[in-house]
């Protein structure tokens, strides 16, 4: 029964229908009691029984990742909020036996979480959506913590190709806007939604900080559009990056803050 059951939910519709069957919220109970059980692995007369349903149960887990990635994002959040605490290094001892397996599901949602934020910067108001502090939790921490799996040779290589058009199409400069924005704001002041010594990361990463800068400025904006981003550019190259030449702009924009 368990191996038809196990088949049919990698195999059939039950996760990937619009109103799946296999929600996050389905998975994350079935998610916590795997958890919780995971030490246990008492031997009977014949053979160890509990061990092997623990090792199933941990394939299981890493094969019906990928299917949850459409999901990633809630679950994600879930995980962050509900099971962070549960794997500190005090408490992971006695649940070792299930740390891999954890990892790999993190790295499997992550990863395509990563991929639904690169198409976000093609898409309208793709970034503009995950503003909010309680809204897009797992999101904001592969942006702005630089989380590997987001900020890599091959995440900044796609990036660059999307922001080569954004020069031609607004929606694609705005996203970037967006971006720069939210990434000035953590690193200059409190926000409730990232860490500020974590965001401030990212500036340092020259390869990524000039893809999203060019395609910022690729197009000419309003003032109203630039006023507090240029206050926050100035003190950011001043006080963080300590960079004179860290985010040049265009004669455009020098002549729109001229009388500032």
């Amino acid at each position: 029964m368990r191996d038809i059951l196990s088949q049919y939910i990698i195999h059939g519709n039950l996760i990937t229908d619009r109103n799946p069957l296999f929600n996050k919220d389905v998975f994350l109970e079935w998610y916590e009691n795997i958890i919780k059980w995971s030490h246990f692995k008492r031997k009977d007369k014949k053979k160890h029984v509990y061990s092997n349903i623990r090792e199933l149960e941990k394939k299981l887990a890493i094969k019906l990742a990928p299917k949850l990635v459409p999901q990633a994002s809630i679950i994600l959040k879930s995980l962050q909020l509900k099971y962070a605490p549960f794997f500190r290094p005090d408490i992971i001892e006695q649940k070792k036996a299930f740390k891999e397996t954890h990892e790999k599901v993190l790295e499997i949602l992550n990863k395509g979480l990563s991929n639904q934020l690169i198409d976000r910067f093609n898409r309208i108001d793709g970034i503009k959506d995950i503003w909010g502090k309680d809204e897009y939790l797992a999101e904001k921490r592969l942006l702005f913590y630089k989380h590997p799996l987001f900020h890599n040779k091959s995440v900044y290589k796609q990036l660059k190709e999307i922001s080569q058009n954004a020069s031609n199409n607004p929606e694609i400069q705005k996203n970037f806007l967006e971006y720069i924005r939210m990434l000035f704001s953590v690193s200059t002041e409190h926000v409730d939604w990232a860490k500020q010594e974590e965001a401030r990361k990212p500036l340092n990463e020259k390869e990524f900080m000039d893809i999203v800068w060019k395609a910022v400025v690729s197009r000419r904006m309003y003032r109203r559009t630039i006023g507090s981003l240029e206050k926050e550019r100035v003190k950011i190259k001043k006080d963080i990056l300590k960079d004179d030449k860290a985010f040049p702009v265009p004669k455009w924009w020098e002549d729109l803050i001229s009388d500032v």
